[in-house]
Order: C-alpha cells, then sequence, then structure tokens
C-alpha cells in the first residue's frame, strides 16, 4: 500500500463511509445523511450517532423517526418522532422528554415542513446499521 494511505479495513471503510457520506448530503438523490447532536432522542439516538433520511416521496407515520427544521431556530435540524398526526400537520416529540426542543415547545408542524423519514442509524458508519 501507498505511503499515507488507509492501512486497515476498518480505516478503508470509515473513508468509504465518509465519503458516501459527503455524497449524500451534496446530491440530490433523494437520500441525506444527517449527525445527532444532543440527548433529546436518547435511549434510541446519541449524540454523534448518525441517521439516514429518505427526503423524497415519503409518507410519515406515528412512532417514525423524521427529520424536520426547528421552527424557532430554521437552519437548526431537528431528529424527532411522530408522536400524532392530523390531516396536514404532526406533532413531534422527544425520546428524552427532559432534553431538546419539540411540539411541547413550538406546537405541530406541517407535513409539508418535513425534511424526510430516518430509515436506517447507527453509531459510526464502518459497523453495521440498525
Amino acid at each position: 500500500m501507498l505511503a499515507g494511505c488507509a492501512k486497515t479495513r476498518d480505516e478503508i471503510v470509515e473513508l468509504a463511509g465518509l465519503l458516501l457520506g459527503e455524497l449524500l448530503r451534496v446530491l440530490p438523490l433523494g437520500w441525506r445523511l444527517y449527525r445527532v447532536r444532543g440527548a433529546s432522542m436518547e435511549p434510541t439516538l446519541h449524540s454523534g450517532d448518525w441517521v439516514l433520511a429518505r427526503t423524497a416521496s415519503f409518507e410519515p407515520a406515528v412512532g417514525d423517526l423524521v427529520v424536520a427544521s426547528d421552527p424557532g431556530q430554521p437552519s437548526r435540524i431537528l431528529v424527532k418522532r411522530v408522536r400524532s398526526m392530523g390531516d396536514t400537520t404532526v406533532a413531534l416529540a422527544s425520546d428524552n422528554p427532559f432534553e431538546g426542543r419539540d411540539s411541547r415547545h413550538f406546537g405541530s408542524v406541517g407535513k409539508s415542513e418535513l425534511l424526510g423519514r430516518v430509515i436506517r442509524f447507527g453509531p459510526r458508519l464502518e459497523r453495521k446499521w440498525t
């Protein structure tokens, strides 16, 4: 192997995962990779976990994990669980009610404001996804 190149299988897999993550982040393929920050979704998700979200042609259901913009801070992205649904709105909840912002703070959001439905998540890119 060349000097300075990845030397172990783990390094190669991690590099491939990071490259795939960047491609999913910038290409409009209907999928997007997000990194979790904070404790609001513990015990399901932990700070540093990755989530893969379907951003095209998705229909949320009660219990699904979804990605949405924070209504109070639109540049901030939230990962939340759908608590309840109306015809055009959804109520979002944190798995950890003592952390983070959810519909208790900002009310229900329009379904059209959801950015994606989480389809896979995991702590590290090179490990098996749950």
